[in-house]
């Protein structure tokens, strides 16, 4: 992802830096896209450059022009998470982490900053027996991508019919093949039924609290009863929504609703 830096300070625990180098012109006529790139890696180096002398809303400024130009990155969303949180502003900075680790899953450096920064939040929330199960799962789901666990699911398709012929010309054994094949095809099925629960886990949705001190409803309504506080850097799961409200899950399994404005989606 770059070269990474990890900066300590006296007064806290800094994070991890990174910063984005592009290749070098090989002397060949330069394209329009050349030149863009070259322009946004600029950018993107004059926004670590303020990044390291504290100019950290400056810094911000720099990296969020490279964002409107539709660019999305680890390194992009890694570098904002890093300058939001030098300025105290947990929400952004736990956001653009989680942006970041969606990018880039396995990213150590990512995951790092995010659970120092989450563990500055108000919110300590315990996940129940249930989520924790759920969280086994989706780590599992998570091992591929969706377009991996179909190829895989077709692979074993493709081995369970070739052990079947097999077993058909009787060429082989026939407790080996009938075992090869009832194993193949349970991975395939096994397969299938993974590359759809990770079809439906990229479908989920999550936010986190932007506001501190949010009071979540029973109902999307103001005058729905007060059911608990959550603050800001909270990740909670989204639901539903109806008008300005969201219906919200957070870890621990505790469900209501929240106002629109008051959160930011991953």
């Amino acid at each position: 992802m770059g070269i990474k830096q990890l900066i300590f300070s006296l007064a806290m625990l800094s994070l991890v830096s990174h910063h984005v180098r592009g290749e070098q012109p090989n002397g060949q006529e330069t394209s329009k896209s050349e030149i863009d790139k070259a322009i946004l890696r600029q950018v993107m180096e004059e926004g670590n450059a303020l990044y390291e002398t504290g100019a950290y809303e400056l810094a911000i400024e720099k990296y969020n022009d490279i964002r409107s130009k539709g660019v999305l990155s680890p390194e992009l969303f890694f570098n904002l998470g890093n300058a939001y949180y030098k300025k105290k502003n947990l929400g952004k900075a736990i956001l653009y982490y989680e942006r970041a680790l969606k990018l880039a899953p396995k990213d150590e450096d990512i995951r790092f900053n995010l659970a120092f920064a989450q563990a500055s939040t108000v919110d300590k929330i315990e996940s129940s027996g249930t989520v924790w199960f759920k969280k086994m799962v989706h780590g599992y789901l998570k091992i591929m991508n969706t377009n991996t666990w179909g190829f895989v699911s077709l692979a074993f398709v493709f081995i369970s019919l070739l052990l079947w012929v097999l077993f058909l010309s009787n060429r082989f054994s026939p407790n080996v093949l009938m075992i090869s094949m009832v194993v193949s095809l349970l991975l395939a099925i096994a397969a299938i039924f993974s590359s759809f629960g990770r079809r439906l886990l990229d479908a989920q949705r999550f936010a986190i609290v932007m506001d501190d001190g949010i009071t979540v409803k029973s109902a999307p309504a103001k005058k729905g009863e007060d059911m608990f506080i959550i603050h800001e850097g909270t990740k909670m799961e989204l639901l539903d929504a109806y008008q300005t409200w969201y219906k919200i899950r957070l870890n621990n399994g505790n469900v209501g609703w929240l106002p629109q404005s008051s959160v930011e989606e991953i």
